[in-house]
């Protein structure tokens, strides 16, 4: 897996201060109780790792997982509709269950990641400057660089200022 991290070598060379990007959850599969996120918790409860996020990835994140599953039950209903001795095999009740079953599974999702985040320290987005924002747009700084959809990277690049800020603003971070 990969994620981006900000050693803390000023305070502590064992330790590091760790944010995870959406895609890392999505990529992971939202697996929490396995896998690399279940490793890093396991480092975060042992103190080796600090986590991070921002409103703004909690929210990307909670989206997915409502979109990732939404598209799952449609993908279910429609791979049943498909085949027509399947749709004859079960009551229609139990058929339209489908959808509401695995729309549960959406709402067990966003409580693990919830819980998972609990501990994270969050980076405020409050008081980030919309200049040095459009200021990056426009100069082609990270993370609009050589991209023709600059203007879906606007939620990353608030991000990252947020982390700079912290960065900037915490003595030793």
């Amino acid at each position: 897996i990969i994620i981006k991290i900000l050693p803390d070598w000023e305070n502590d060379m064992n330790r590091f201060n760790v944010f995870l990007d959406t895609n890392i959850f999505i990529g992971a599969k939202y697996n929490f109780a396995g896998g690399s996120l279940c490793n890093l918790l396991k480092y975060r409860e042992n103190g080796t790792a600090i986590l991070f996020s921002n409103d703004i990835i909690i929210r990307e994140v909670l989206n997915h997982i409502d979109c990732d599953v939404s598209a799952m039950a449609r993908q279910a209903k429609n791979a049943i509709k498909k085949h027509g001795e399947l749709v004859n095999a079960i009551t229609r009740e139990a058929y339209n269950s489908i959808e509401a079953t695995l729309l549960d599974a959406s709402k067990s999702l966003r409580t693990q990641f919830e819980n998972y985040v609990s501990g994270a320290t969050l980076l405020p987005n409050q008081g980030l400057s919309i200049v040095a924002l459009f200021d990056d747009y426009f100069g082609k700084q990270a993370p609009f660089e050589n991209n023709e959809k600059k203007k879906a990277e606007f939620p990353d690049a608030v991000v990252i200022m947020s982390i700079k800020r912290y960065l900037d603003e915490t003595p030793g971070a």
